[in-house]
């Protein structure tokens, strides 16, 4: 009998650790699905591809593909562009004021559209998450490259008058596209972000201001210095500093001032790469919290004693 009971201990033991392993195993290539509502957002915070339709024409089907990303025509109608400042929606600070939007632009399907298709075209994504605006109601709803459902993110809700967007995140290996829909058609989108492949990422407008505005180059001055101001939103003392440059030449010294980050880049580097003109574009790019920003500023070129006649040193006639 003791032979027979450890015998069977043995055979039982190695039962529960083949299920074990075959439970471990099963759960370590289960793939990660999730998906979120965030209710009362008022931004997207994006470090990978992002799309904020700002570059549309209000009314203009959103045809063209961004890189990476295909605003499918679904059930015959097309993504469209909408502008707020032509004050023909419902959308603060015009009509009604119920809807909200980031900057100037959104998407939506028209007045009769209630189901929006977007595909990933340069390869699956792994997260999509848009802000929506809506009385309705809205779901994500990914899909893999063969038809099947992959994850939902669950319902938004009204938020109308509230000054705030919800967030609808659904994440799942392999989305090869999204289908966007609700029960109503009282919906629009902002602020697409994804990790899908050639998506291209958000760059924050930053302002520029260029010191001097007039730059000689006979000038035997040390430096040129950048006054750099980003959007509410953003803090200047989180920028890296180590990213920022100057038509690709990087920053020499910082320092932040009231709220507005300096820094100063080697001025003979500066006259070496610019030209005589009075229209000259200096572009500042770098990252805050590992998202690009990038602002512009014109400043006008001159090299003094150049040229000819009575002032000049060209030959005489």
């Amino acid at each position: 009998m003791e032979v027979y009971g450890h015998s069977t201990s043995k055979r039982l033991t190695s039962v529960i650790l083949c299920v074990v392993m075959v439970a471990a195993l099963f759960l370590a290539v289960m793939p990660t699905v999730s998906a979120t509502v965030e209710t009362g957002v008022t931004t997207n915070p994006c470090t990978d591809g992002f799309i904020d339709f700002e570059e549309g024409t209000d009314g203009a089907p959103i045809v063209i593909p961004v890189p990476g990303v295909k605003f499918t025509t679904t059930m015959g109608l097309n993504w469209i562009y909408g502008d707020i400042r032509t004050g023909g929606y419902n959308v603060y600070p015009y009509g009604t004021q119920a809807y909200v939007t980031n900057d100037n632009f959104f998407a939506w399907l028209g007045v009769s559209g209630d189901v929006g298709r977007i595909d990933f075209t340069e390869g699956t994504a792994t997260y999509v998450s848009v802000l929506t605006s809506t009385y309705s109601g809205l779901v994500i709803d990914a899909y893999d490259s063969s038809g099947n459902f992959l994850a939902t993110s669950g319902w938004a809700s009204n938020n109308l008058w509230t000054g705030t967007f919800d967030r609808l995140t659904v994440s799942a290996p392999g989305i090869a596209y999204i289908m966007i829909h609700d029960q109503g058609n009282y919906w629009l989108i902002d602020d697409l972000c994804t990790d899908a492949p050639s998506v291209p990422p958000r760059v924050i407008p930053a302002t520029i201001d260029i010191d001097p505005d007039t730059l000689n180059l006979r000038s035997r001055g040390k430096w040129i210095t950048a006054y750099i101001e980003l959007p509410e939103d953003y803090d200047v003392d989180d920028i890296d500093v180590g990213s920022i440059s100057l038509n690709g030449l990087l920053v020499e010294r910082a320092d932040v001032q009231d709220g507005v980050l300096m820094v100063k880049f080697d001025r003979q580097a500066v006259q070496r790469m610019v030209s005589v003109g009075d229209e000259v574009e200096l572009t500042v790019t770098g990252e805050v919290d590992g998202t690009p920003f990038e602002g512009s500023d014109t400043i006008r070129v001159i090299m003094p004693g150049k040229g000819r006649g009575p002032q000049g040193k060209g030959p005489k006639k």
